[in-house]
């Protein structure tokens, strides 16, 4: 690529995410943005700010959050500041980010690649990914895109000190301070030492030797990632969010993950059927279960891939190499609560972006003759791409739209039943409230605690027995000692209205 035609790339990248993400600009406050911002009393004050570091309380209203990203926490307090409750200023945010972040992978890939066209391919591929509507236009989402950007920050600093030969048995300042930030935005960027040692075993292997880079480089990085780990386990109080039982065992986790690893590939090869919500994704529990056979079959092909292209195409090995070990963090190996999730694919497909470039790169320039079949496939990828963004951005603009979507792709799913009912019950639809809250009792997938919002909704219809009967009910089963306290609050309310119903019917 000419120089004069660098300056216009990053206005390229920006058009490309404004034309494909417009639609976050309209998205409202959806799912967890009501505790993380528009109930969350910590971020209206930015006093507050060194709690953040100290307490994962601030980070969400119900105070039952096991998360403990206190940078994102702050950057939430200063938007809060600049614009108080309007979601379009925290949705402008998260598309800054994305840019930065796409700029700088952009910026990685030329380092190491020397080639403008793929540098800007793989931005574009980055920049247009579908899967990402979710880390770009949820606003809660946009822990992915500030961990990414200074995940990417990082790699790339760390990228030119060794191709510039700036001290290259020292990490500096700013790569061990940008790492810190991406762990303090969000914990996915826990795997950045492995991906510095991946980026000098390709590409700077010749640069010192072994033991004096584990000196300097990646045993202070370590350090560092298990400083943090430790600092997060006191602060949150377990190291993991849940336990395996919770999938029936380690077994059956390992063998639904399996296909869970594979699924993300086809999210980011064809990316149609997004969900916001996966809590109904199919559990497997036997590795001869066919598609857990398949799926274990595509992952060992990766493998594969990885291991043949390191001589012949170091970087798309490298780009492969770097997807599969960023999905480390939620392949369940210290189980999370979220099984699967298009946000957990933001920083990961960097990687695998970079093993698609390096690969049509590579093909560009070896086949000279069917370069314009190239471009042509390009061209619609990318138009295809754009347009898959942009519609499932649509989707996000209505909370009505998005649970719809998600009931009509996994009708299993609880949550998504309940968060349907609640977008019908504040558009005062109490019917079709009522039927999907109790769809999310029904559901296979379970963990419906909707018993108060049925109860509510009763006792605002006059049919107190009924509405004293769910609020039991939801005392009795609910997992959350949050709503279980809210239940017995509604009980005892409740109570003394029909009380005071009965004194005046007395009177009378």
């Amino acid at each position: 690529m000419r120089p004069a035609s660098n300056k216009l790339v990053p206005v390229l990248l920006f058009l490309a995410i404004l034309l494909s993400f417009s639609g976050a600009l309209r998205s409202p406050f959806q799912w967890d943005d009501g505790t993380a911002i528009t109930r969350n009393e910590s971020i209206r004050d930015l006093s507050n700010v060194p709690s953040f570091l100290t307490s994962v309380k601030t980070f969400s209203a119900d105070g039952e959050k096991d998360i403990y990203r206190p940078l994102r926490t702050a950057i939430r307090a200063l938007e809060y500041r600049a614009w108080g409750l309007d979601p379009a200023g925290y949705h402008a945010v998260n598309l800054i980010f994305h840019f930065g972040a796409t700029w700088l992978l952009h910026g990685i890939t030329l380092l190491l690649s020397g080639s403008g066209f793929t540098a800007v391919l793989c931005a574009l591929l980055f920049a247009l990914a579908p899967a990402h509507v979710e880390s770009v236009t949820y606003i809660s989402g946009g822990d992915d895109c500030v961990s990414g950007f200074f995940f990417l920050s990082a790699l790339l600093v760390y990228a030119k000190r060794r191709i510039e030969g700036d001290a290259p048995f020292s990490l500096g300042l700013k790569v061990p301070a940008l790492f810190v930030l991406a762990l303090l935005a969000k914990e996915m960027s826990i795997t950045f030492p492995f991906l510095v040692f991946l980026l000098d075993y390709y590409f700077f292997s010749n640069n010192g030797s072994l033991a004096s880079r584990a000196k300097s480089v990646y045993l202070p990085l370590l350090a560092l990632a298990a400083a943090y780990f430790l600092a997060r386990g006191l602060i949150v109080g377990s190291v993991t969010q849940i336990h395996y039982g919770a999938f029936g065992g380690a077994y059956p986790l390992f063998c639904t993950m399996a296909v869970g690893l594979a699924y993300y590939v086809k999210l980011l090869v064809l990316p149609i059927n997004l969900c916001v919500d996966y809590m109904a994704f199919p559990r497997f529990f036997s590795l001869l279960h066919p598609m857990v056979l398949f799926s274990l079959s595509v992952l060992f092909f990766l493998f594969f891939v990885v291991y043949k292209l390191r001589d012949a195409l170091p970087l798309a090995s490298f780009g492969l190499a770097f997807f599969l070990i960023a999905l480390l963090p939620v392949s369940q190996i210290l189980p999370v609560k979220i099984l699967i999730a298009e946000r957990f694919l933001y920083i990961p497909s960097a990687g695998f972006f970079l093993f698609a470039a390096a690969v049509l790169g590579m093909a560009r320039e070896k086949i000279p003759a069917r370069r314009v079949l190239l471009t042509s496939f390009l061209a619609l990828l990318f138009l295809f791409n754009g347009c898959l963004a942009f519609y499932r951005n649509s989707v996000w603009t209505s909370d009505l739209d998005l649970w719809a979507d998600a009931v009509k792709k996994y009708p299993a799913n609880s949550r998504a039943h309940s968060n349907l009912g609640t977008a019908y019950l504040t558009r005062g639809n109490r019917t079709r409230a009522i039927i999907e809250y109790e769809k999310s009792l029904d559901s296979l997938s379970s963990g419906g605690t909707d018993w108060n919002n049925l109860g509510v909704i009763y006792a605002e219809m006059g049919l107190y027995e009924k509405a004293l009967e769910k609020f039991k009910l939801e005392q009795k089963n609910s997992p959350s000692a949050y709503a279980r306290k809210m239940a017995g609050e509604n009980i005892r309310m409740l109570k003394e209205k029909i009380g005071s119903a009965k004194k005046i019917r007395d009177q009378e």
